[in-house]
């Protein structure tokens, strides 16, 4: 299971790949061969990493809706 320091080290890479790839994305027709690589790969691993980080709030949001049932008042 992940601990909150890797959850929020997942979060921060995602977002920093976010925010790469958006400054990237903005000067794409500028862009060298090697940029453009980048680019892609900068996507691929936004993909993975952004499917890991969505799959895990899935599982909080399960655990916070068991533990905030109705039932508990």
């Amino acid at each position: 299971m992940m601990d909150e320091a890797e959850f929020e080290d997942l979060e921060l890479h995602v977002l920093t790949l976010a925010f790469q790839i958006d400054g990237l994305k903005q000067n794409k027709s500028s862009l060298t061969r090697e940029q453009k690589a980048s680019l892609e790969i900068l996507e691929e691993d936004y993909r993975y990493y952004k499917s890991q980080y969505d799959q895990r709030v899935k599982k909080v949001e399960k655990i916070v809706s068991k533990e905030a049932s109705f039932g508990d008042w």
